[in-house]
């Protein structure tokens, strides 16, 4: 009995640690990909980043712009379907503006604004704009404060926002799947590693049979988390989609979001709540088993 226990708590401490590992890879590889994306935006701005010698800040170590503030066009409120939402800044503060309309926080993964956002349903636009100061060396990494608003369409008259998957069979990789949050995850309380637990949001089907239906289940881990410190920097975590269950071995799955918390006089937890939307891409090729 005293080797079986033995046994066991070895195998848990391995797969805890293959866990930890993995939690630090996704996210390594997902500060990789924001200073590339940081890279290119200053690329597109006309800054020569050959001639500096650049270290770009975490996301949350950027500095938040109390002086100036991004403008929006329309007031929050019910809209006309079709409305177009304008982001108006002074030139010369910012060098580029990103946006959501799901509820997540702007980053520089999120839709880099480049014209009006059409508004044809319910949503909850955020957006945000960076800069930074490059003479003899780059600082100044500056971000603006979040400015946000609620837009519904009258009537709501929308098409259906969770259409199915269909295959042929063969779920393809980079297929984009639909998911959503269960419970609320805080900053004040998540830590790296933590599992959070995600729902299917769409069916996923062979033909006309269902395989995987709406409300499978999923996972994602929190792979970054801060507090909040000062007047300006907020909290935040991060998440990563990991595997959506229903066949016989978990399809594997990309995708991250983060929520931060608002900045100003006192900054704010973060706090995903339930029920927000999370796209997450299948990893690889998978052969679905079902169908007609």
């Amino acid at each position: 009995m005293k080797t079986v226990f033995l046994a066991l708590s070895l195998m848990v401490t391995v797969a805890r640690a293959q866990d930890a590992a993995t939690t630090s890879q996704q996210a390594a590889r997902l500060g990789l990909q924001f200073n590339q994306l940081a890279l290119q935006q200053m690329q597109m701005a006309g800054v020569e980043t050959s001639r500096y010698a650049l270290r770009i800040p975490a996301w949350n170590d950027w500095r938040v712009a109390t002086w100036s503030h991004l403008d929006l066009s329309v007031k929050p409120g019910v809209v006309k379907p079709g409305t177009q939402v304008r982001i108006k800044w002074r030139g010369g503060d910012y060098a580029a503006v990103y946006y959501t309309l799901d509820g997540w926080s702007p980053t520089l993964a999120s839709t880099r604004y480049t014209g009006p956002i059409t508004i044809n349903g319910a949503g909850h636009l955020q957006a945000i704009g960076i800069g930074w100061n490059c003479l003899d060396v780059c600082k100044d990494w500056t971000r603006s404060e979040t400015v946000e608003a609620y837009y519904d369409v009258t009537p709501n008259a929308q098409s259906s926002s969770n259409p199915t998957v269909v295959t042929d069979g063969l779920l393809r990789a980079g297929t984009m799947l639909k998911l959503k949050t269960v419970a609320e995850v805080r900053s004040d309380s998540a830590k790296p590693g933590d599992k959070v637990s995600l729902l299917l949001d769409q069916d996923v089907m062979i033909g006309d049979t269902v395989v995987i239906p709406k409300g499978t289940s999923a996972d994602a881990v929190v792979i970054q988390v801060t507090t909040p410190e000062g007047r300006h920097r907020p909290g935040l975590v991060v998440v990563a989609a990991r595997s959506l269950q229903g066949m016989r071995a978990p399809i594997q799955l990309l995708g991250s979001e983060t929520m931060e918390g608002r900045s100003g006089q006192n900054a704010e937890q973060a706090i995903i709540e339930p029920g927000m939307t999370l796209y997450a891409k299948v990893a690889a090729d998978t052969k679905l088993v079902g169908g007609p």
